[in-house]
């Protein structure tokens, strides 16, 4: 059983990384998830460590932020409205759920 688990998180893990390229698949949240899943069913001895988890966490959130504000700077750099940025900000959060 564990060889399935470690194939899943390398098969989900794989998809996360066609996900960074595809803008379709959120790429660095599915990685997290398939880390997360990897830790909780083969637990502390045979999977990632926590400070890996955060780490992983912290990019992740860190990945979100930079394309927020990736969007606002390329609608502010092209002339968008002050009503049109905030359009961009706020769905760039709705988009996230």
């Amino acid at each position: 059983m564990e060889v399935f688990w470690w194939l899943f998180a390398i098969v989900v893990m794989a998809l996360g990384l066609i996900g960074t390229v595809i803008p379709i698949l959120p790429g660095t949240t599915i990685i997290l998830a398939a880390a997360a899943i990897h830790r909780v069913v083969l637990g502390a001895g045979r999977s990632v460590g926590w400070s890996a988890l955060v780490a992983m966490l912290l990019l992740t959130l860190l990945t979100y932020a930079i394309d927020a504000a990736a969007g606002y700077l390329g609608a502010k750099r092209f002339g968008a409205t002050k009503w049109g940025l905030i359009g961009c900000a706020a769905g760039g959060l709705v988009g996230l759920f």
